[in-house]
């Protein structure tokens, strides 16, 4: 897999160069590297024209279909070169012949945003706007790109094509808290794919370089699978296990109760939180963070003690050990408020033009010794008292570069690195410390961050009946066990967070619980992916709390199988708000079990047949199904046909499944 898969453009100083998408002509045929080396786990294959020098960078995958490289550019001339341009990869003809027949590359993107992650979508190279160009040379193309440091809140950094004729998918991902850049194209009939985090044309990079001078261009990987979207994210998926720093939850993730969405909202108090501790403790929950809320100023870190009854936050702490669950805190150690102290003094600060980055916080600089210390001190005091878990958020993105000593988009790519430094210290500090990775939901999840967190969470989304969208989309960006997905039964939405609870929760709003429908959606929801509970689940009554504690000792029982399972979607990737019956599955890495999620969402019609031959074996047996009563949703299953049938009158029931696929 050499040939054709290697990187970079550069652009002199003299004013030759200029400035042209990929495909422009270059100093350097790809296919023919001067040299080649092997040291560890790495092969470097060496490119040289005279006047620059590109290494590529290629590391052990444990898989002949992808590569995982990155690429330096150095300058062996005596005159200075301006590189304007770095790609970390580029893929050319991934096919010789385009346009043989019509629609044959499709193309699949995720849409990223706020409270709707994970919204995958497909179109043909022709619809996105790529044509067959004249008898002339010429490259047409069309370009997805993100800004700042939010490197997921426009789109996921993953492009998959798939070549419908070949009836094979081509896979391209960055990695990276910071922006990036992918171009598609077809240059003389071939279709050429270039990924970068690092050009003119996104976040301003240019870098003089004088001889001697480099630039080394963060991670990527592409490769291929034989198959269509669904072959694709398994290949990632295992490459993104096999990738990861954080390994400790490989059997499954520990069940967290968060005390945000769609319960305190930020507003905790001693009599709010101890009949949840209870709540979450009598279901099952594992672990119980404490949400945002507790303290004064961001930066400055100091507890409001006021809130927590007369033994303080740790009291509190105290309170969750003894109901046998870990303390969970809230963080968000990259900003601090503008009222901190810390914040007052500018060189802690993110700076862009001399000023600091942000509006009523500002961004932390990582690079700076003092302010890892600062952070550093925060949490050695959390651990102190009893914290096992921290929930670090990232709310604000820097939109575009960084001040630093190099150019603004290279200084933001060193913070970031900076910032993975610093966590990955905490773990070796504190090796019993679990660290989920937010960002305002998703918006900081690519593949380069996550790697060094334990767990992600997948969206701030409030409304249960838009989840199941969500929770799917996500599980092809992220392996499942790594996707945190919220159930929160209960709900008091944020407009009505100010009300009283006992007024909120009155008889009224409690019937309307009765039939568990509403529960039961949740918890299906919260299977698919490290269940993330939340919700006021002391008030629920006896049906409705056997509900909870039925879905939680299944995803204790499967989470193993979770863990190693891969996604698939037999009712086709759904949108945010599409009303339909929408299904995802998960299969075990040996086949042994076959899990399945269904929901309906207010469809129109009541009745849906899914075709699980392809994922089970004959004679494949339903071992679990949840809720066991109370469902309003009717199912019967043919072992021989290997059909589920499914049938509710209902507007938003849900079902869970769980097949043993082992046949004697």
């Amino acid at each position: 897999m050499e040939k054709n898969y290697t990187s970079g453009y550069y652009y002199s100083a003299d004013g030759n160069g200029g400035h042209t998408p990929i495909g422009a002509a270059s100093d350097f045929d790809y296919s023919k590297y001067t040299e080649k080396t092997a040291h560890g786990n790495e092969t470097d294959l060496i490119y040289e024209t005279g006047r620059l020098k590109v290494t590529v960078h290629r590391l052990d995958s444990d898989s002949e279909n992808t590569i995982v490289q990155y690429t330096t550019y150095e300058n062996r001339s005596e005159e200075p070169l301006i590189l304007e341009t770095a790609s970390t990869f580029f893929v050319e003809e991934i096919s010789k012949d385009v346009w043989s027949c019509p629609k044959r590359f499709k193309v699949y993107t995720c849409k990223n945003f706020w409270e709707g992650e994970g919204q995958w979508r497909s179109d043909y190279i022709e619809t996105l706007g790529i044509y067959k160009a004249s008898s002339h040379t010429c490259f047409s193309h069309i370009v997805f790109s993100s800004q700042g440091s939010w490197s997921t809140a426009e789109h996921y950094p993953l492009i998959i094509i798939e070549d419908t004729m070949l009836e094979k998918s081509w896979f391209f991902e960055l990695e990276g808290g910071f922006q990036w850049l992918f171009e598609i194209g077809v240059k003389n009939g071939s279709l050429c794919v270039m990924g970068t985090q690092a050009t003119l044309l996104n976040g301003g990079f240019s870098k003089l370089l004088k001889r001697g001078g480099s630039f080394t261009t963060p991670r990527g990987f592409f490769g291929f699978a034989a198959g269509g979207f669904e072959v694709a994210v398994r290949e990632l998926t295992s490459l993104k296990r096999r990738l990861s720093l954080r390994k400790s939850f490989e059997n499954g993730t520990p069940l967290v109760f968060n005390d945000y969405m769609n319960c305190l909202w930020a507003m905790p108090s001693y009599q709010k939180l101890i009949p949840l501790i209870d709540a979450a403790a009598s279901v099952g929950c594992e672990i119980f963070c404490m949400d945002d809320g507790w303290l004064d100023f961001k930066g400055d870190w100091q507890i409001k003690e006021s809130l927590y009854g007369e033994h303080g936050l740790q009291g509190i702490i105290n309170y969750i050990q003894a109901k046998g669950m870990r303390a969970g805190i809230w963080l968000e150690i990259e900003s601090a408020a503008v009222e901190s102290v810390f914040a007052k003094n500018t060189d802690n600060l993110l700076l862009r033009n001399g000023r600091p980055v942000g509006t009523n916080c500002k961004m932390v600089d990582f690079r700076r010794t003092e302010t890892r210390e600062h952070i550093k001190s925060v949490i050695d005091k959390l651990y102190s008292m009893g914290i096992r878990y921290i929930k670090n958020d990232y709310n604000m993105s820097t939109v575009v570069g960084i001040d630093g000593d190099c150019n603004p988009c290279e200084n933001l790519i060193s913070h970031a690195n900076a910032f993975y430094r610093f966590i990955d210290m905490i773990y070796r500090d504190y090796p019993d410390m679990i660290i989920e990775n937010c960002g305002s939901g998703a918006m900081r999840s690519d593949n380069g961050t996550l790697m060094h967190f334990d767990l992600q969470s997948t969206s701030d989304q409030e409304i249960f009946t838009r989840y199941p969208s969500i929770a799917a989309g996500s599980v092809a960006c992220m392996p499942p066990e790594k996707a945190g997905i919220w159930a929160y039964p209960y709900p008091m939405l944020y407009d009505d967070r100010l009300k009283p609870l006992d007024e909120l929760f009155g008889d009224e709003y409690k019937d309307s619980f009765s039939d568990g429908e509403q529960t039961a959606f949740n918890m299906v929801t919260g299977l698919c992916g490290t269940m993330y509970l939340s919700g006021h689940i002391e008030y629920a009554d006896e049906l409705n709390r056997d509900f909870i504690s039925e879905a939680v000792q299944l995803f204790k029982k499967y989470r193993a199988d979770m863990a190693k399972s891969y996604p698939f979607w037999p009712l086709g990737l759904k949108g945010l708000n599409d009303c339909c019956w929408n299904a995802l599955g998960f299969s075990g890495s040996d086949g042994s079990i076959v899990m399945l999620a269904v929901w309906k969402i207010n469809a129109s019609e009541d009745e849906c047949e899914i075709d699980l031959s392809k994922r089970l074996k004959t004679g494949a047996k339903i071992q679990d199904s949840f809720p066991r009563g109370g469902s309003g949703i009717e199912y019967n299953y043919n072992s021989e046909s290997l059909s589920l049938k499914l049938k509710s009158d209902k507007p938003y029931p849900a079902r869970w499944f769980a097949f043993n696929n082992l046949i004697k």
